[in-house]
């Protein structure tokens, strides 16, 4: 335990014997294990006395996979002699609704699997549209195989890899690069590229509580 160093404590408020753990609501706290001591059998168990120090808040982590799909070509599309009365987006393909149910804002991490050239992701409120933040990659044209990873963690685990390297350099820093889903607040998050790729993306949400 003392070579982990970092650890999770998990608990379960409403754990029954015969439900199985994968099956119980269940929160996290990251911690660091400070000192154990030395043990002691009593009653025919072992036992001792441990220190942890709390990293983070109680959060649950929920993970939503979704893929981006090529808008249809100039070829595929009828064309109207007269004015049809409606209008349609692409938006459903490239877009997905995000909730946290957590107190504060909920740290993401985003993978987003190449092929693709310069993706954006955008996070915006449903109901204003107001745009909570956006990552804008510059630079990048790559076949499939790569994944760029973005995390907004709270503490050093927030950041912008491609295939576990520093790819900082790749986005525009101006921007909110780093943010997080506002609490009880419906948001799209949006993905795109400017080749219109068939891209799959994953985003794992990490709700947090201030007491659980």
């Amino acid at each position: 335990m003392a070579a982990a160093g970092s650890l999770k404590l998990i608990y379960c408020p409403q754990y029954r014997g015969k439900v199985k753990f994968e099956d119980q609501k269940r929160y996290y706290t990251d911690v660091k294990l400070d000192y154990l001591q030395k043990g002691e059998i009593q009653n025919g168990v072992l036992t001792c006395g441990v220190s942890f120090r709390r990293l983070s808040l109680w959060y649950k982590q929920g993970s939503i996979v979704f893929t981006v799909t090529q808008p249809p070509t100039l070829d595929s599309v009828k064309d109207y002699e007269y004015r049809y009365p409606h209008y349609y987006t692409l938006d459903e393909d490239t877009t997905r609704v995000l909730r946290s149910g957590g107190h504060v804002g909920a740290a993401l991490d985003i993978y987003v699997k190449s092929p693709f050239v310069n993706p954006k992701i955008e996070l915006l409120e449903r109901n204003s549209r107001r745009l909570v933040g956006r990552v804008c990659v510059s630079g990048l044209n790559l076949p499939s195989g790569h994944t760029l990873h973005i995390s907004t963690h709270y503490d050093r685990r927030a950041g912008i890899w491609l295939d576990g390297y520093d790819a900082i350099n790749y986005v525009d820093i101006r921007d909110n690069i780093f943010f997080k889903l506002p609490p009880n607040t419906d948001c799209i998050m949006k993905i795109t590229d400017e080749n219109n790729s068939n891209i799959t993306a994953t985003v794992n949400v990490f709700e947090y509580f201030r007491t659980v």
